[in-house]
């Protein structure tokens, strides 16, 4: 009798009004005449703690150790608490349609765009620089690094031009609109795997950050200064 008495009785619900009873890694679940705590999704019971019904401690999943995630293969599987997420590894960049450091993000492989040299220019240096772009398609390593080693490339051929200076204008010209039309679809290439966050160009005077369209300026404005152009 006294049993049917408290189901005549109105529920408390200990779980409402911010005053749960239970661990802070749990989810109050409030029933008539009582309640549990339970692990939050992406949690699980510590080993070894209390494991009552309304003293449940638990502690994250690591669903990237254990084998548990969803991570595409072309991703690596980041842990989160109550979670994870799959970050594209290094060299690859999200599917369109997708966005990184999702659970469902997919990737798709990027390297070092292909760059051809202007034809019919016969010219030690500029097969010098296209050498340097074979080596660095070769030893692709990371976006931000091959858009630090692109560019030095470039200032060092704008630097020292050699046998460059002697060619007729109209192969100068064609030489200089090759560079600056492939200089500028290897950094827009390039730089959709780049981080979060700016891109740092080391100089002489120190490491500082540019935009992605400060380096193709640096060159341009290079270009015009130490090449003096005649259209005649």
């Amino acid at each position: 009798m006294r049993n049917k008495c408290l189901w005549l009785l109105p529920d408390v619900n200990e779980c409402a009004g911010g005053r749960s009873p239970c661990h802070k890694t749990t989810h109050c679940l409030n029933f008539v005449g009582g309640y549990e705590c339970r692990c939050r999704r992406g949690w699980k019971p510590v080993p070894g703690s209390p494991n009552g019904p309304d003293s449940t401690v638990c502690e994250d999943v690591d669903e990237c150790s254990s084998g548990q995630h969803q991570c595409h293969n072309c991703t690596e599987c980041i842990n989160t608490p109550g979670s994870y997420k799959c970050r594209c590894r290094q060299g690859w960049v999200p599917k369109p349609g997708h966005w990184n450091n999702q659970t469902t993000t997919v990737c798709e492989d990027i390297s070092f765009p292909t760059w051809t040299p202007p034809p019919a220019i016969k010219s030690q240096s500029l097969s010098h620089f296209f050498e340097k772009l074979q080596d660095l398609r070769r030893n692709f390593t990371s976006a931000q690094q091959s858009i630090q080693d692109l560019t030095q490339a470039v200032d060092d051929l704008l630097e020292n031009p050699r046998d460059l200076e002697t060619l007729p204008p109209s192969e100068q010209h064609c030489v200089a609109t090759n560079l600056l039309a492939g200089l500028e679809r290897a950094l827009t290439a390039l730089g959709k795997a780049l981080p979060k966050g700016p891109l740092t160009f080391s100089s002489p005077a120190g490491t500082v950050p540019l935009k992605l369209s400060d380096h193709i300026c640096i060159s341009v404005f290079n270009l015009i200064n130490k090449w003096q152009l005649n259209e005649k």
